[in-house]
């Protein structure tokens, strides 16, 4: 471990509570006490990536004298000294590993918690919104980014999508929230783009051609009609699951 990591993990370490029994590894603190079984320590590892900050997140951050968390960082350059880069898994960049549901920080610790892109991925997004919230130090600031209208994208699973409303109830609890919007990144067109290109990567080459050649108005007919089209029809189940509308269940109790 070189030295300036080293120092950065001793003092990253005093923010941890005792009870969650830290132990300083080379390269992260690790806070979990088993593998989470969706994971294994081997390549897959590399395979989460960070989203990058968007300029008025890296304004916030920079006019932070105190401590920030970031909240499901994924893969992330240590670019920030007093930014904590908080995982389920030791990514590259990553300061300390354990679940989000059970934050191993001490009380009011933080003066600005992010979180980009996670809540969809977490089996309990309400508790993992109170911890975050019970980590922040009273007048801090909590960022949250989370999908609405996005395909599933599971690394390993994507459980909730959020509409405002709903993204704001995971805050009524302790915060007061100061703007409710929609990111450039994250306005209309992304989801259109993404639904339509990734349908159309599903589909077999001359599939593909076709759907792609329809006039934009075609696509404005009755989905009872184009569910009958051979592009519609032929589209794998993988991609409907992936891209669906609508998602349904029957179960039976147990005995």
């Amino acid at each position: 471990m070189n030295t300036s990591l080293k120092s950065r993990l001793n003092t990253i370490n005093s923010l941890i509570a005792p009870e969650a029994s830290p132990t300083i590894k080379p390269t992260y603190i690790d806070c979990s006490a088993e593998v989470s079984p969706h994971f294994k320590h081997d390549s897959s590892v590399e395979t989460t990536s960070g989203h990058q900050y968007p300029p008025e997140l890296v304004g916030l951050i920079e006019q932070n004298d105190g401590w920030t968390l970031d909240c499901g960082s994924g893969s992330r350059d240590r670019t920030f000294d007093n930014v904590v880069n908080f995982e389920i898994q030791p990514y590259n960049g990553v300061d300390v590993v354990g679940t989000a549901e059970q934050l191993p920080f001490k009380d009011g610790t933080f003066d600005l918690v992010i979180s980009l892109a996670v809540l969809e991925h977490v089996k309990d997004p309400k508790k993992v919104a109170l911890e975050m919230q019970r980590v922040l130090k009273p007048g801090g600031l909590l960022w949250i980014d989370t999908a609405f209208l996005q395909p599933y994208h599971g690394f390993p699973a994507h459980y909730y999508n959020m509409t405002q409303q709903g993204l704001e109830l995971l805050l009524e609890k302790n915060m007061k929230v100061i703007k409710n919007a929609v990111p450039r990144y994250g306005t209309p067109i992304w989801s259109i783009t993404w639904i339509i290109s990734r349908y159309a990567a599903s589909l077999p080459n001359e599939l593909r051609e076709k759907f792609l050649a329809l006039p934009l108005s075609e696509l404005l007919q009755s989905p009872e009609y184009l569910c009958e089209e051979e592009w519609s029809k032929e589209l794998p189940e993988e991609a409907r699951k992936e891209l669906a509308a609508t998602v349904s269940v029957l179960a039976r109790k147990q005995l």
